[in-house]
């Protein structure tokens, strides 16, 4: 049967909050099956669905306006209040836009977690991305924690207003020259649980908060006994030594002003170690890696968004 129309994942509503500039979203049902062949056969006779654990992957280039909403260690759907919905728009042959009136499709996530995983920072044209996980839970272990909606409208206030590029990175109060990467894992390890012999698992966990930053460079001098370098077995690193910057891009220009609160801002305290001493075909390269620890008064990773860069 023939179809005459189509789908396209819009803006993802973080209680509602519309966040725009996404570049991936999926939603797994991570269904088990169960199936076992007995009695000498080759073949199962029984199947039964063992569990089902929905879950939702987005990517954003919107990351201070997703950062404003959960944080770098991210929140309760039950806390966020509205939960997060994401969205099927339905378009007709050849529209640039979607179909008006109630024909979308609606997926609301009301109860568990939404994390931030990583974000992604190159030099040149590309733009920073950050990517995140959806973790829905039941209520009860049988009331579906992923609810879809037919036929319904999309929401207003969908915009695109923000990206960002590699900014300063400084490490023990040294401006490192000739950053071209940084990889921010947010290093959130996040566990969903249940008990009764039900379906749908009701708890989520948040068990560790270990995050690391990797920057790559093409200055081999990263790496030494000066003063100014990261020595070869690594050296202490603290929120007011050691930050990150995300540089705000000006619409129809460049970046904005260092001065102007259009940045984000990340930093560290833990240790700081070099992963690649020196190497590469071409240019030479160097590498990295920050890890996060507990200073005995603020967590690991600190951030702030829509801050100037100092």
């Amino acid at each position: 049967m023939a179809q005459n129309f189509y789908w396209r994942m819009r803006g993802v509503d973080v209680n509602a909050t519309i966040v725009g500039g996404m570049t991936q979203q999926d939603i797994d049902n991570q269904t088990e099956v169960m199936s076992e062949a007995v009695s000498g056969e080759s073949f199962s006779r029984f199947l039964a669905i063992a569990s089902q654990k929905p879950k939702g992957e987005i990517t954003t280039l919107n990351l201070a306006k997703f950062l404003a909403l959960v944080g770098a260690e991210g929140a309760s759907l039950t806390d966020l209040g509205a939960g997060v919905s994401l969205f099927g728009a339905r378009y007709s042959l050849a529209k640039s836009a979607p179909d008006g009136g109630n024909v979308h499709r609606k997926y609301t996530f009301t109860r568990g977690g939404i994390f931030p995983i990583s974000i992604q920072a190159e030099h040149g044209a590309g733009n920073a991305t950050l990517s995140a996980t959806l973790v829905a839970v039941s209520s009860n272990g049988e009331i579906t924690p992923m609810v879809i909606s037919e036929n319904v409208a999309l929401p207003a206030g969908l915009d695109d207003t923000e990206r960002f590029g590699l900014g300063k990175v400084t490490v023990a109060g040294q401006v490192y020259p000739g950053v071209t990467s940084a990889t921010l894992n947010f290093g959130l390890g996040f566990e969903t649980s249940g008990s009764g012999g039900d379906p749908y698992e009701t708890l989520v966990e948040l068990k560790t908060v270990q995050p690391t930053i990797v920057y790559q460079g093409m200055d081999l001098g990263w790496v030494g006994d000066v003063a100014a370098q990261t020595p070869v077995v690594g050296r202490a690193i603290a929120h007011a030594d050691t930050s990150f910057y995300l540089r705000g891009r000006l619409k129809n220009g460049l970046f904005h002003p260092d001065g102007n609160s259009n940045h984000i801002k990340f930093t560290m305290s833990g240790l700081i170690v070099p992963s690649k001493i020196a190497g590469g075909q071409d240019k030479g390269t160097c590498e990295l890696t920050a890890t996060g620890a507990h200073d005995g008064t603020n967590n690991p990773l600190i951030m702030a968004v829509n801050v100037p860069i100092t």
